[in-house]
């Protein structure tokens, strides 16, 4: 009796034991105990079970408070793009963008300057996902404070040098933001526009022919000071649209590997460019749809469209 005594307890202590472990667990106690011990390889196996489902519990735990976060940086993100077109005089500002996770390293703005005037900006960070998605918070931060003691004459120079600089020592080395800025002034129909490394920039006349323009100086944040460089000066004729994206458009390969490309996308701003900009972008987007087929989105996607209509 004695025997049968001490090796039951052997055997039903540390079952015990684990029945404990496991209401813990169902109460979302996820903190290991000590090591259950046991002579029987059925029960260790069992302990080991019980081990390896506490693990799984709280890993998907630390998935889901990830999770949860990206949710709330995503909604966040959003909520710092314009929902609404500016009132620019006669001149019609669109924007769209599409992260490839759940946060983004490109984004587009405007901001209607206390002159009347409007800025008009958009940038990608080096990469996707939320460390872009931080620079490029900062990015918009920093060049919409700028923008507003943004007087005439060089100003848009001396507001991407100071963006500039701010961005060569806050971000770490080996990242940069290329990026298109420009202030649109519908009186005087035109706009000065100035890139840091962002091409090409994208200008179609209402007849259907397309002007292509490269950067004007290098991205954000490779070197301080900034290089010098000239905005150049668009005249908008009614009719006219300028076209900024980025290379999220033209990279996205095909199941073939084939990318997108400039010339598909030179070809279609060409053609439909001068629609209206909500529906171009629409029909753009489908076009790379239909090029990517089940390739999933490898990259950010942002465009940005600045458009005189066409009178009447």
């Amino acid at each position: 009796v004695v025997r049968a005594g001490v090796v039951a307890r052997r055997f039903t202590a540390p079952i015990e034991a684990v029945v404990q472990e496991s209401d813990l667990i169902t109460r979302g106690d996820l903190d290991a105990g000590g090591r259950i011990e046991s002579p029987f390889a059925e029960i260790r196996r069992l302990v080991d079970a019980q081990e390896h489902l506490r693990e799984g519990l709280a890993a998907r735990l630390r998935l889901e408070k990830v999770e949860r976060d990206l949710d709330i940086a995503r909604e966040i993100q959003r909520g710092l793009m314009p929902t609404a077109a500016p009132a620019a005089g006669g001149f019609v500002v669109a924007g769209w963008n599409q992260p490839a996770d759940e946060t983004g390293g490109d984004y587009f703005d405007w901001l209607t300057l206390p002159d009347g005037r409007v800025l008009i900006a958009l940038a990608d960070a080096t990469g996707h996902g939320i460390g872009p998605a931080l620079i490029i918070a900062v990015c918009r931060a920093y060049l919409r404070a700028a923008a507003m003691v943004m007087g005439t004459g060089d100003a848009l120079v001396q507001a991407l040098t100071r963006v500039n600089d701010l961005l060569h020592a806050d971000i770490p080395s080996g990242t940069f933001v290329t990026a298109a800025i420009g202030v649109l002034d519908p009186a005087a129909g035109e706009l000065q526009l100035l890139s840091a490394g962002q091409a090409p920039l994208y200008f179609r006349h209402a007849d259907g022919r397309l002007e292509q323009w490269d950067a004007d100086t290098i991205p954000l944040g490779v070197a301080s000071p900034l290089p010098p460089a000239e905005p150049r000066t668009v005249r908008f004729e009614p009719g006219d649209t300028l076209l900024i994206t980025t290379d999220g458009f033209f990279e996205w390969p095909s199941p073939d590997g084939e990318l997108f490309g400039l010339a598909r996308l030179e070809a279609l701003v060409a053609a439909e460019g001068g629609g209206e900009p909500e529906a171009f972008i629409a029909r753009l987007h489908a076009a790379l749809l239909a090029h990517a087929g089940e390739r999933p989105q490898p990259d950010d996607l942002t465009v940005l469209i600045v458009q005189r209509p066409a009178a009447g």
